[in-house]
């Protein structure tokens, strides 16, 4: 066993590889000596069982019975971590809109000058398309073969349109040949043409050169026809667009480009929309995007209030008795089950009292007394 620390990890047999892998877990440390924490060991365990995946494509460190003792000492640290309390990854934050005021009002969101222009388009096109990172925005092109387009159409209210090429979700290979690309919509703001995409993007489009890179260098001489040179903006600058902009405008927090994919699906999960709605903006395949979506303040103190008798911020409302009644009448089968139906006819009913005078326990009372008449009936 000792001479298998001595070879490479592809050549080792089942049981060299479970007493190598326990003792690893087990005394692996950092540079200065410290544990890491057992979301890094597991994530470290994930790499090596690629890596021998290689040349074993079947082997399976965490479903293989073989290696149920490396499972039992992994789940044993994975355990004593959540115990003592494991330190949490680090997660972009989302940007409210409270947080996109103080973008747009401090002037670093806007159009007013080229520098303003190209942030601006990275910050509405991330949040709107849900974009993943700047190497998706690096892929973005400009032109005849943009994934971006302007559709204007007679009556109807102008949009962008964008389909999706390659990502995360969608790679384009055998797996996913029967899988259709995420295209999303963004329409136009007529009630704030200054923070309107697709207004935005026109004068984008009119102040730049022809090429087929979407992101452009402002130019540092800007005249009034064209703002931006041919060059496109470096990749490095690309990795930390949201992050400076954040702190230009002195939010506190750690924003990254990440930070508008979070922001689009906990903006739409805020307002309520339909988790199949917020997948087609994201891409999602998976239930995995509930991830994304962060309860705002305002929602955990409806609940709060909701659960504590206070009526003053109650987010959703109970449905009305007309439209209970109407249910009632589409699924006779639902309304007998809740106790509305009716009774049949001559059978006994107790008059009901106004709903103010009616106490709980004298409404059940009410609705068994109704059922019982009508079973008797039914008998005879």
């Amino acid at each position: 066993m000792k001479n298998a620390a001595a070879r490479p990890i592809v050549e080792l047999d089942d049981i060299e590889l479970v007493w190598l892998l326990q003792r690893f877990v087990l005394e692996v440390r950092d540079g200065g000596g410290q544990e890491y924490c057992a979301k890094t060991v597991h994530e470290i365990m994930v790499e090596l069982q690629r890596a021998v995946r290689t040349k074993r494509p079947d082997c399976s460190f965490f479903c293989s019975w073989e290696f149920k003792s490396f499972q039992d000492v992994m789940d044993g640290l994975m355990k004593q971590s959540a115990r003592f309390g494991q330190p949490k990854t680090k997660q972009a934050l989302a940007i409210w809109p409270k947080d996109e005021d103080v973008l747009w009002k401090s002037g670093v969101l806007g159009g007013r000058n080229p520098k303003q222009l190209v942030d601006t388009m990275f910050y509405l096109v991330g949040k709107n398309f849900a974009l993943r990172s700047g190497e998706e925005h690096r892929a973005l092109r400009f032109g005849s073969t943009s994934q971006i387009k302007l559709v204007e159409k007679d009556g109807e209210r102008p949009y962008l349109l964008y389909t999706e090429e390659v990502s995360k979700s969608y790679q384009g290979g055998l797996k996913t040949r029967k899988l259709t690309p995420k295209t999303v919509k963004a329409f136009n703001n007529p009630q704030c043409p200054e923070r309107c995409i697709v207004s935005l993007f026109k004068t984008y489009t009119d102040k730049r050169p022809d090429s087929n890179e979407f992101y452009l260098k402002p130019l540092r001489k800007p005249t009034e026809e064209k703002w931006f040179s041919v060059q496109p903006v470096g990749k490095n600058t690309l990795r930390t667009m949201v992050s400076d902009m954040c702190a230009r405008a002195g939010l506190k927090g750690y924003y990254t480009n990440h930070s508008l994919r979070r922001t689009c699906a906990t903006v739409l999960y805020d307002e309520g929309m339909d988790e199949q709605l917020i997948k087609e903006h994201t891409g999602h395949r998976s239930e995995s995007v509930r991830a994304y979506k962060t309860t705002s303040h305002k929602s955990e103190m409806c609940a709060s209030d909701v659960l504590n008798g206070c009526k003053e911020s109650t987010p959703h409302t109970k449905k009305s008795e007309p439209e209970a009644e109407e249910k009632a009448q589409l699924n006779p089968a639902s309304a007998a089950h809740s106790g509305m139906s009716k009774p049949a006819e001559g059978a006994a009913s107790e008059p009901v009292e106004p709903d103010a005078k009616r106490s709980p326990l004298a409404s059940i009372g009410n609705i068994y007394a109704q059922q019982g008449a009508t079973m008797i009936i039914n008998m005879k």
